[in-house]
């Protein structure tokens, strides 16, 4: 307050109007509200004092209203002097506050970073979490970790960005993912880079030797990985969520999802905290705050774009992001450059462990739910099966039907009567968990109770019941909608994100990786080599049989098609390979089956386009006596 009036006085000095003060006083980010605070103290008795008493004009100029006739024919050279008394003097703090104002200044850095060519970044991140007493209570992996502090996992990168025209930038990293519990750490080594239309990866050490030490194959190499990321798989080709995703997405909707990502303004400027040296250069340090409204909005667009159609269901976003607790977001931004050179965060984040236990619930919920349907289901048929036979419904006894009335009694028809499982769900009590059974009309008519804690498809939570003329409609029941287990999810973890900036517009040189393996044929080829693999194994599980019956192998693999009065065909088609070009050059029909002479043993080869379950890719050969070679 006490710089606001100073600056108040100052410029009331100089004559400036009142309106260009505020005006000054709003664009150096100052509340409107503090600024009519400190202009009702300047227009009051004793603030009025001190400004006349640094005011020296002579009297007869005041009196006379000489000032202003004076004012307007020196205004030039008065607003120079103001300007000059402003940067020079006293009044240098308001200039200050004005040229860091958080929001004129984010503005400039947030254009500035976004039109570089190059630069250099580095990311330090960690994720915290915690096992509570509850998830511990529960067992799995977080009762393991109990007593360990829970776990942390960190991820080390470093690399240059280059800005492609039209397209996003191309970037060289390196990466350390770690992963520490107790006094357990392990780490990963990753490179990655994306020059083009072509991503490239390669894992460094082996995650077996994190483990359980080196490995037998340590001798070989990391293998660089060649994505394509203008090129779809192929059909069958999908066999992970990667590559699901990327033959789902069209180009539009990774444009537009693109599009949704650059027009989100998620950081806010806040304060100004003040001015510090960072890695030798003189930066503003700002705390902002996260927009939680534009990340919903821009969450909610993305998951528009990846639905499946337009009528589809989205989930309401807003009581997650409720539970997102920014803890710090602090921004250095240089002074001179105007470029955003660092960014930490600290926020509450969603707990693996925590958010286990409440997916292993609400999962024991459902299955409950859909016993105690089944359940009522197969009393109820067998209430219906006994009327057919008996030509009414059973006795009940202690609420539930009597197994021995009748005959043919109920027991014919049911065993054992089934029992609600345990504990009851949603707003059931205990006792209308129980199910309840009652004969009606001297057996001409039946109920039949049971209690839901959520909705199915076609019964409502709550007490719903079957009568003789069918389901009875829940009038009391409430639309209890089946949980989503993404929103029960507690906030417990921690996020810290460290995010530096470096090298603006220096030189950068990104080159792909001398023999990347495409990635999707090396997926194809793995898939060849598991379906050979598999096919070898039916013809050899069907040789074997051929053997039992006559104590030797046959002359030709069509001999495992044929009938005989005593066996049925033993295998039939007789799979043909499929890798039989290139380096699986010569590998013919029925796999080169070869028996030997006695018909003792016998021969099969196969080739392998990649190294699979121990098998280096190449010609193989399998035999009874030796194995496979």
């Amino acid at each position: 307050m006490n710089e606001i009036l100073e600056y108040i006085r100052k410029c009331q000095m100089l004559g400036i109007a009142e309106g260009e003060i505020n005006q000054q006083l709003r664009q150096a980010g100052w509340e409107e509200g503090l600024i009519r605070s400190a202009w009702a103290q300047v227009k009051s008795g004793a603030a009025g004092s001190e400004v006349a008493a640094g005011i020296n004009f002579p009297e007869d100029l005041v009196g006379r209203g000489k000032l202003a006739w004076l004012w307007q024919g020196y205004r030039k050279y008065a607003v120079i002097t103001a300007a000059a008394i402003i940067l020079l003097g006293g009044g240098y703090f308001a200039y200050a506050q004005y040229a860091s104002s958080p929001e004129r200044i984010w503005q400039t850095a947030t254009r500035k970073t976004a039109e570089l060519k190059t630069r250099h970044l580095s990311v330090q991140g960690s994720y915290t979490d915690q096992p509570s007493a509850e998830s511990q209570a529960s067992g799995g992996f977080a009762e393991f970790l109990q007593g360990t502090g829970g776990f942390t996992v960190t991820l080390d990168t470093e690399g240059d960005f280059r800005t492609v025209p039209g397209a996003q930038p191309d970037f060289n990293l390196s990466s350390t993912a770690g992963f520490k519990v107790g006094g357990f750490n392990i780490s990963v080594e990753l490179e990655s880079r994306k020059l083009g239309q072509n991503l490239y990866y390669k894992v460094g050490n082996n995650l077996l030797a994190a483990f359980f030490g080196p490995q037998e194959d340590e001798t070989q190499k990391p293998e660089w990985l060649q994505i394509d990321l203008g090129k779809k798989p192929a059909a069958g080709q999908a066999d992970n969520f990667f590559q699901e995703l990327f033959q789902k997405l069209g180009e539009t909707q990774i444009k537009e999802i693109q599009e949704a990502f650059n027009q989100v303004k998620l950081i806010k400027p806040g304060k100004l905290l003040g001015t510090e040296a960072l890695d030798g250069q003189k930066t503003y340090r700002y705390q902002a705050t996260l927009d939680k409204e534009a990340l919903r909005q821009s969450l909610e667009r993305i998951t528009a774009i990846l639905a499946e159609s337009e009528t589809e269901k989205l989930p309401d976003l807003k009581p997650l992001l409720d539970k997102l607790e920014m803890k710090k977001i602090e921004v250095w931004i240089g002074k001179a450059d105007r470029h955003i050179q660092q960014i930490v965060i600290e926020t509450s984040f969603p707990s693996a462990l925590n958010g286990f236990s409440k997916f292993e619930e609400i999962r024991q919920a459902r299955i409950r739910d859909e016993t105690r349907v089944l359940d009522i289901g197969r009393i109820d048929r067998a209430i219906r099966l006994f009327q057919e036979s008996n030509k009414r419904y059973p006795l009940a006894k202690n609420g539930l039907p009597d197994l021995t009335d009748g005959s043919p009694p109920l027991s014919s028809y049911l065993s054992s009567l089934p029992f609600a499982p345990t504990p009851p769900d949603g707003s059931c009590s205990r006792e209308q968990n129980f199910y309840w059974y009652e004969q009606l009309e001297n057996g001409t008519g039946y109920k039949l109770r049971y209690c839901l804690g959520q909705n199915t498809d076609v019964e409502l939570a709550g007490i719903n019941e079957i009568s003789a003329q069918g389901p009875v409609v829940n009038q009391e029941g409430s639309a209890v909608e089946q949980t989503n287990p993404w929103l029960n999810i507690p906030f417990s973890a921690t996020l810290n994100l460290q995010i530096k900036v470096s090298k603006f517009n220096e030189p950068v040189t990104i080159e792909a990786p001398q023999g990347a393996l495409d990635y999707l044929e090396r997926q194809q080829n793995r898939q060849y080599s598991e379906r050979e693999l598999s096919m070898i194994g039916q013809i050899q599980a069907a040789l074997e049989l051929y053997h039992n019956q006559n104590q030797i192998y046959p002359e030709k693999l069509e001999e495992l098609q044929k009938e005989t009065p005593d066996h049925p065909a033993l295998l039939t088609p007789i799979p043909q390979p499929l890798n039989t070009t290139g380096e699986c050059a010569g590998i013919g029909p029925f796999y080169n089956y070869q028996p030997s002479n006695d018909r003792k043993d016998y021969t099969l080869e196969f080739c392998l386009l990649d190294d699979y379950q121990g098998l280096e890719r190449g010609i193989h050969r399998a035999s009874p006596l030796s194995g496979i070679q």
